[in-house]
């Protein structure tokens, strides 16, 4: 929501970011090898996207897969899709494609 920026505490990125990577410890083991998880947000605070997701690799057996090519114009050097606010209306996004080592 556009109006998201005026309600949030500049503290609120380190506690999402504290949530969502704990999130992911949860649903790290669910996942088999050679399987796939999206982690995607409603955020461009790097704390919250590209942060959470580099530490989870780090620590568990996961790499960054391919985002389809419809994407393209907004990957970074990582492999992973940040969107901008405003576009087509909408709020920022980061999305990271997670592939579990066998």
């Amino acid at each position: 929501c556009p109006e998201a920026r005026w309600r949030k505490d500049p503290q609120d990125g380190a506690r999402f970011a504290a949530l969502q990577s704990e999130l992911l410890e949860r649903i790290a083991d669910r996942v088999y090898p050679g399987g796939v998880l999206v982690y995607s947000v409603c955020s461009t605070d790097p704390r919250e996207g590209r942060d959470v997701v580099e530490q989870f690799v780090r620590n568990h057996r996961f790499e960054r897969g391919l985002i389809p090519a419809r994407y393209e114009s907004f990957l970074t050097d990582k492999g992973d899709v940040v969107i901008p606010p405003g576009i087509e209306g909408r709020d920022g996004f980061f999305i990271a494609r997670l592939e579990k080592v066998a």
